[in-house]
């Protein structure tokens, strides 16, 4: 199961991905 999370996060469209939720959450805890 690790394994495959790093694989999806080596993925750059994966990666982009997550980077966007991430600061979609940054921007909600600091409005």
């Amino acid at each position: 199961a690790e394994s495959l999370l790093v694989s999806e996060i080596r993925d750059p469209k994966i990666s982009q991905k997550i980077g966007r939720l991430l600061g979609e959450i940054h921007q909600l805890d600091m409005p």
